[in-house]
C-alpha cells in the first residue's frame, strides 16, 4: 500500500480564485510550491490509480482559516501529480492549530479495493496516519485513552500470571469468573428476637 508524506513550509493554497491580482499570483505561488513537493516526495512515480485517503495538518501562525477552502485547494493542486482525478480521494482528514511558522503536513494514503481484506498491519498504518494528521487536543486525548488502557492490559497480564502460579502449585484447578446476578431482586430475611446490636450490646457488660 503506498504512503506517501511531506512537509510544505509555507501557507497552503485555496481553492477560490482571489479577486487581487496580487494574490492570485500568490495563490499560484503556493500551488508551484506544493505541487514541487509533491514531486519530490513521489519519487518520480506515476500518480496513484487507486482511491486514496487524504490529511493535511496545518500548522497556523495568525487566527483560524476556511478549512474547505484549504482542502479544496490541495486536492486541486496535487491532481495529476500524486493522483490521477481528485474524485479517487475517497478519505479526507483536516488538522489545524497554532503555530509560530506556517507549514502544513500533507500524507497521502492509497486505499484498497472493497473487496480487499485489510491486514493487521494495515489496520495500524491506517491508525498511525490518523495520528499524524491529529491536533495536539486530540493528542493529548488519544494519549490519555491509549494509558488506561495500558493499565488495564498490565493489571489483567498479573492477574493471568497469579492465576497460573496458583494452577501450577496445585491450589486450584479452575476460577470462576463472577456472576451477573442482580441480587436486588432477593427478598429480606426476617430474624426474630432482639436486634443483634443490642445483643452484643448485652454480652459486652
Amino acid at each position: 500500500m503506498a504512503l506517501i508524506r511531506f512537509r510544505v513550509n509555507a501557507p497552503p493554497p485555496y481553492k477560490q480564485t482571489p479577486a487581487s491580482r496580487s494574490e492570485r499570483e500568490n495563490q499560484a505561488l503556493r500551488r508551484q510550491l506544493l505541487r514541487e513537493r509533491a514531486r519530490e516526495a513521489f519519487g518520480g512515480s506515476q500518480p496513484l490509480a487507486q482511491h486514496c485517503a487524504l490529511a493535511i495538518r496545518y500548522s497556523r501562525r495568525l487566527g483560524r482559516s476556511d478549512s474547505g477552502n484549504i482542502v479544496g485547494g490541495v486536492l486541486d493542486a496535487l491532481q495529476g501529480v500524486t493522483y490521477q482525478d481528485d474524485r479517487q480521494v475517497v478519505e479526507i482528514r483536516y488538522a489545524e492549530e497554532p503555530g509560530e511558522q506556517e507549514w502544513y503536513d500533507v500524507t497521502i494514503r492509497e486505499k484498497e479495493s472493497h473487496a480487499a481484506r485489510a491486514t493487521d498491519g494495515d489496520a495500524l498504518r491506517d491508525t498511525l496516519d490518523r495520528v499524524n494528521s491529529m491536533s495536539r487536543d486530540e493528542l493529548e486525548r488519544l494519549s490519555l485513552a491509549v494509558q488506561e488502557r495500558l493499565t488495564q492490559v498490565h493489571q489483567d497480564e498479573k492477574r493471568h500470571a497469579f492465576h497460573e502460579a496458583l494452577r501450577q502449585a496445585g491450589l486450584v484447578e479452575q476460577f470462576k469468573s463472577a456472576g451477573s446476578r442482580d441480587f436486588r431482586d432477593d427478598s429480606l430475611i426476617v430474624a426474630e428476637g432482639e436486634p443483634v446490636s443490642a445483643t452484643i450490646i448485652a454480652e459486652r457488660r
